[in-house]
């Protein structure tokens, strides 16, 4: 689990180190905006996650995620929350493919968005990468 400010600014993380990073290390950049709750529990929040430096998402509902498609990514998804929807949410879990490094890091990311976090909003990112350059998503290639 990692704080972040639900400011909007950028968090860059780099996934062989799992940490947060400068932009020119960085996977990805996670984003929450949320404004201050008021005495009701909801409040208009949104969040996003971006592939930084050529790296490209696909979203993915898939149980099992072990071949990373060789193409399709996106640069990046983006989700909103209304403080009435009735859709709205106090977080987000999501799963992801990732193509990072020019194609030479292929894995799988699964995220959780949590705009209101004791004092301020977090993220927990897992994942698996497998750096040979295959799309084969495997512990044992990592």
């Amino acid at each position: 689990m990692m704080g972040i400010a639900p400011t909007g600014q950028p968090n860059y993380i780099d996934l062989r180190t799992t940490r947060k990073s400068g932009e020119a290390q960085a996977d990805i950049a996670i984003r929450i905006t949320r404004l201050e709750p008021k005495e009701q529990k909801r409040y208009d929040w949104s969040t996003s996650i971006e592939g930084v430096n050529g790296a490209g998402l696909i979203e993915s509902t898939d149980e099992f995620m072990f071949e990373a498609p060789q193409d399709g990514y996106k640069p990046a998804y983006s989700y909103q929350f209304a403080e009435g929807s009735p859709d709205w949410e106090n977080a987000l879990k999501r799963k992801y493919y990732i193509m990072a490094k020019g194609g030479q890091v292929y894995g799988r990311l699964e995220v959780e968005f949590f705009p209101k976090y004791q004092n301020t909003a977090a993220i927990a990112v897992r994942f698996i990468v497998n750096p040979t350059g295959s799309n084969t998503i495997s512990l044992s290639k990592i």
